[in-house]
């Protein structure tokens, strides 16, 4: 009896260890048959890595409370650009430096000396004024209207298509240069773009109602666009160049201040053409040609 039950006793050990070598078994063959990212997915250690493909355009920004934050407006330059983009932020650096700093509007001394040779120039205080007209061959009329096309429209918000300079002989460009002894190097200070003109207008303040405008006819100059650059505004250039044109746009004849006109007048350029208009009333002229 004892003989029976001690062979019972083997049998079921043999039989237990056969079922657990089964079980290892299958566990084994389900192991190698299962993909590894299921295998990292059971793990709760182990975190999937973001797969990325090369042509994908999401950019993905952590939102921790910045102010800047996707696309950005500079006011300085207007220059739309992506505060995440390291890219858009050299694009920007470099376009922006264009408004705000010196170094592209930098001239040579050689170069005043040739441009004093083939143009007619106004030795002002803080440097040069030089007139340029329809017909001149320079290379200082091919700086200016490149500083016009690529700096001037659009910090005066000029349209594409009323950004032509030159509409008839009458027309003149006048450039200033900076060039004194407190400056490192002279530069492209200002940029006045005037009109002879036949007929005006007063400034009233409210665009919608013609009939509240006064009209006259003479001889005026119509200042078409006027700049300086910023780190000459506010120091009374604008006023003394303006001055400068009046007396040397006709020969032999002077221009008073209420001979002015202007085109349409930003905040800025009303401010100031009420200080340069003093007591007078204010003219004002459409650069858009009139349908006769």
């Amino acid at each position: 009896m004892e003989r029976k039950l001690k062979q019972r006793s083997l049998n079921e050990f043999f039989q237990e260890s056969k079922e657990i070598e089964k079980e290892n078994l299958c566990k084994v063959c389900q192991h190698r048959s299962s993909s590894p990212s299921d295998i990292v997915s059971s793990n709760p250690y182990v975190k999937k890595r973001r797969s990325y493909l090369r042509d994908e355009g999401a950019q993905y920004t952590l939102d921790a409370g910045q102010k800047n934050i996707g696309a950005q407006l500079c006011n300085d330059c207007h220059m739309i650009y992506d505060h995440d983009s390291i890219a858009d932020c050299n694009l920007h650096l470099e376009y922006h430096n264009r408004f705000v700093q010196r170094d592209w509007f930098r001239v040579k001394y050689s170069q005043i000396d040739n441009w004093r040779k083939q143009n007619f120039c106004v030795l002002v205080d803080g440097g040069y004024l030089f007139s340029i007209n329809m017909g001149t061959k320079s290379s200082l009329k091919q700086r200016l209207e490149e500083i016009i096309f690529k700096c001037v429209n659009i910090e005066l918000g000029f349209p594409s298509d009323l950004n032509t300079i030159w509409k008839d002989d009458t027309t003149q460009l006048w450039g200033f240069i900076a060039s004194s002894s407190k400056l490192k190097f002279p530069f492209i200070g200002a940029i006045i773009l005037v009109e002879e003109l036949d007929e005006v207008f007063t400034y009233t303040g409210d665009s919608t109602n013609s009939n509240s405008k006064k009209s006259f006819r003479g001889r005026f100059i119509g200042v078409n666009r006027i700049w300086v650059h910023k780190s000459l505004r506010r120091t009374g250039v604008a006023t003394k160049l303006l001055d400068e044109v009046r007396h040397n746009m006709r020969n032999g004849y002077i221009l008073p201040r209420s001979c002015i006109a202007f085109s349409e007048l930003t905040d800025d350029g009303l401010a100031f053409a009420k200080k340069f208009s003093a007591n007078c009333q204010i003219l004002m002229y459409s650069v858009i040609p009139s349908k006769k």
